[in-house]
């Protein structure tokens, strides 16, 4: 809204001018139809709900600490050593004494 201008006091007024319309204002708001009589607009189409951000923890004690595991026995010793594979095989035969 524009604020209306001081009266110009020290210039007297030119009677050969005619005086400026006042500027148009704006009906007011009882001369307008009153809302009840509009057909209700359409709700907006709904917005998919969003995920809640994450609510920050209460400060409070810091959650307890798991007690340390006793240390685990040592385990047996590796077995032995497998049994050794069969003996190596014979010899094979001579050769002929003709070389036939």
């Amino acid at each position: 809204p524009q604020r209306e201008r001081p009266p110009q006091v020290e210039r007297p007024p030119q009677a050969e001018r005619p005086a400026a319309p006042p500027p148009a204002q704006r009906p007011p708001q009882a001369e307008r139809p009153p809302q009840v009589e509009r057909p209700a607009a359409a709700p907006p189409p709904a917005k998919p709900p969003q995920a809640e951000p994450a609510r920050p923890r209460p400060a409070g004690p810091p959650p307890a600490a798991k007690p340390p595991q006793a240390e685990r026995p040592p385990g047996p010793p590796p077995g032995a050593g497998g049994p050794g594979g069969p003996p190596p095989g014979a010899g094979g035969p001579g050769g002929d004494k003709d070389g036939k």
